[in-house]
């Protein structure tokens, strides 16, 4: 047998028992793999979004709230969930301006397990062809109706 061939066999093996590691899916994240639930299917997030910090993380947490607990840091731009004492998962979110504006303390007043969204009429004007399809859909109102 031939150098060049055996040099072809590991490297081929070495692929294979890489390939292994990475995990499931496109990302090697399997939590970030497609979902489904029900009629809900989350797709798989495309592994360039998913560098640090763009992943939820398990981290050290010194605030004196209690598990259950949600504290959203608009300027670090991170939600944190406290799930025990001195632990918290941190996500990372968007901010908007009324986002960056508030302070204090407010109570979740709704909660659902898949809330739907519907996207801001800028959205839909700015970036029709990816959010068109989930904005509702433009009715007059009876008291805009000319009056013969």
């Amino acid at each position: 047998m031939n150098f060049t061939l055996l040099r072809y066999i590991a490297l081929a093996a070495a692929s294979l028992l890489l390939a292994a590691c990475t995990g499931s899916g496109p990302s090697g994240l399997p939590e970030y793999d497609e979902v489904t639930e029900g009629y809900i299917t989350i797709p798989a997030i495309d592994p360039q979004f998913l560098k640090e910090p763009n992943r939820r993380k398990s981290v050290d947490y010194a605030g004196s709230e209690t598990p259950g607990t949600v504290i959203v840091d608009p300027y670090a731009k991170f939600l944190y969930f406290v799930d025990s004492p001195g632990r918290a998962i941190r996500y990372p979110i968007a901010v908007g301006r009324e986002g960056r504006g508030f302070s204090g303390q407010a109570t979740i007043a709704r909660k659902a397990e898949w809330p739907g969204w519907t996207p801001t009429a800028n959205m839909v004007r700015s970036e029709p062809e990816k959010y068109a399809a989930r904005a509702p859909a433009q009715r007059k109102s009876l008291s805009s109706s000319p009056v013969p």
